[in-house]
């Protein structure tokens, strides 16, 4: 550790009650704001003038950030702490999602989503971690709710965005409506910036002084195990986002509505629900049995 990082303090219990709201609000914030963009594509393109180019580069933006930000989140943890930059997560995504869909200016549009989605990106990545680190004895069933709500989520946005946008249509305009969809995951992530900002206030500095990575070894590259996890979740998340932004798309040019086009999505994807779940508890077995990981990379 560089002589300008900060030392961990010794770290502090907290409530289960309070690490399960706060692991709650921002997991149910870590999908809608990526799934809510589909059932709207039509009024996106038409607000903002965006042509099929602009569009497709829209719907890419949740990949494309979660994989380029993944890099670098944990530096940015050891930077500022784990917590804290959960607190900041929480923050650009407020900020990012909430604007984004209230201004004109299509490049400032997709940069205030780029804001969004790397606080959605940071977390993903370090909110396990820092499950692991703080819960104890509870580490097992606050990954859960974090696994499962993270899944659900998507549901929870493709779901409910297209009938808020006709509410709102129908209470200001139809230009207000879809915009005021949108933004709503946006206000939603205030919940968790709150509670992380109390949790960030009550722990401090809590990136740990000697992680379990710290040890660089080649066996990790040369496990088939690895590769092959490294490979299917790259399928997956592929296939995902393409769900994400384009099936509703393609639902609403046969003909159905936006609000049915959404609910569809949402059927899809909480199928995974239940799969992912399943997947996340058999990962320890599986990953423990493969002779090419270390045992400190093993969950």
């Amino acid at each position: 550790m560089s002589q300008n990082t900060p030392q961990a303090s010794t770290p502090k219990r907290l409530t289960l009650g309070l690490m399960f709201l706060s692991i709650l609000a921002l997991a149910l914030n870590l999908r809608a704001a990526a799934s809510s963009v589909g059932p709207l594509l039509a009024e996106i393109g038409q607000g903002m003038d965006f042509g099929g180019g602009a569009l497709g580069f829209l719907t890419s933006l949740p990949g494309l950030i979660f994989g380029v930000m993944g890099l670098f989140a944990v530096r940015i943890g050891r930077r500022f702490g784990i917590s804290t930059t959960l607190l900041l997560s929480a923050a650009a995504l407020t900020l990012g999602i909430g604007l984004r869909a209230w201004v004109d200016n299509s490049w400032l549009f997709l940069g205030l989503s780029v804001l969004g989605l790397t606080g959605i990106a940071v977390a993903n990545v370090l909110m396990p971690a820092w499950i692991k680190i703080h819960a104890r004895q509870h580490t097992v069933k606050l990954m859960t709710v974090y696994s499962v709500c993270v899944v659900a989520a998507g549901s929870l946005g493709a779901a409910a965005t297209a009938p808020l946008a006709q509410l709102f249509s129908a209470v200001f305009t139809a230009e207000s409506g879809w915009r005021a969809a949108l933004s709503t995951w946006g206000l939603v992530a205030l919940i968790p910036t709150v509670l992380w900002l109390v949790i960030a206030r009550r722990i401090g500095y809590d990136y740990p002084q000697n992680p379990a990575h710290a040890i660089p070894t080649k066996r990790m590259y040369r496990s088939s195990a690895a590769w092959a996890m490294t490979a299917f979740f790259a399928l997956q998340s592929t296939q995902v986002y393409v769900q994400f932004g384009w099936l509703p798309q393609i639902y609403r040019d046969a003909g159905i509505s936006s609000t049915e086009a959404g609910l569809l999505l949402a059927a899809t994807l909480c199928v995974r629900v239940e799969r992912y779940h399943q997947l996340i508890a058999s990962q320890p077995v599986h990953i423990g049995r493969e002779p090419g990981i270390p045992r400190k990379c093993r969950m």
